[in-house]
């Protein structure tokens, strides 16, 4: 059964403003113009605004940060695994040249880099740097909301 959002429940300025936002950064990510621009705040104003508009926590703290870790964190550490192993076939089998540009980085490097560096671009993952940062940024907001006990002031 498909949940209905009633209309009372949303917020108009705000739904335009993440359409807008979402709009900057598919341009950002397709185009490659103004992102000179675009890049100094666009995804951080989706996350800023999206945050806005998200509920209320219902106070188990613990359960609500394990329930995102198996939501965002695990998706992308498997996502990050199974791309990782891929690369290492394609290097051993001699076709990593025909997918990517330059030196195959070897597995080591880019497991240090993912974990321990911050550079989350990796070859045929892309840059998910954001979905750490979407965690880091949920853990904050579940405090918040503990230390507040949900009451806070736009």
């Amino acid at each position: 059964m498909a949940m209905e959002i009633k209309k009372e429940d949303r917020i108009d300025w705000i739904d335009v403003f993440k359409g807008i936002l979402i709009c900057l950064i598919v341009l950002g990510h397709t185009t490659g113009k103004f992102n000179m621009f675009f890049y100094q705040f666009h995804v951080g104003a989706f996350f800023f605004i999206s945050g806005i508009s998200s509920k209320e926590s219902d106070g188990r703290i613990l359960r609500n940060i394990w329930y995102k870790a198996c939501t965002i964190m695990l998706p992308l550490l498997s996502v990050f695994s199974f791309m990782l192993i891929l690369t290492v076939i394609f290097n051993r089998v001699g076709i990593y040249n025909l997918f990517f540009e330059g030196m195959y980085p070897g597995g080591r490097f880019t497991i240090a880099q993912f974990f321990t560096k911050g550079d989350m671009y990796i070859n045929l993952l892309g840059a998910s740097w954001f979905l750490g940062v979407l965690f880091g940024v949920y853990i904050i907001q579940e405090i918040i909301f503990k230390i507040t006990k949900n009451t806070y002031n736009y």
